[in-house]
């Protein structure tokens, strides 16, 4: 869980697991979402890129403030469970 003040605001979070190595670090954030009925795995990736793209912002943020990263050497994952994709997200 983290939590900080920064541009004026209050952020709260969790990360699901952070993985730092050689002045990188790379966020994964588990989710649970279904496909639709009738929706290709390719429309579920995008739904979930568009759905969660926020929220990874707001974690690489979070992130970049408490190790001292900048927002370039963080990258951000979201680990599908129902699929078993692991899907980058920038």
């Amino acid at each position: 869980k983290y939590e900080f003040y920064a541009d004026g605001k209050w952020e709260t979070g969790v990360f699901d697991r952070v993985v730092f190595s050689r002045g990188r670090a790379v966020i994964y954030d588990f989710k649970t979402n279904a496909m639709r009925k009738e929706e290709s795995r390719e429309d579920f990736v995008r739904r979930l890129v568009a759905t969660y793209s926020g929220q990874m912002a707001a974690y690489r943020r979070a992130l970049g403030a408490l190790a001292g990263l900048t927002p370039e050497r963080i990258d951000t994952v979201i680990l599908a469970e129902t699929t078993r994709d692991a899907i980058p997200v920038k």
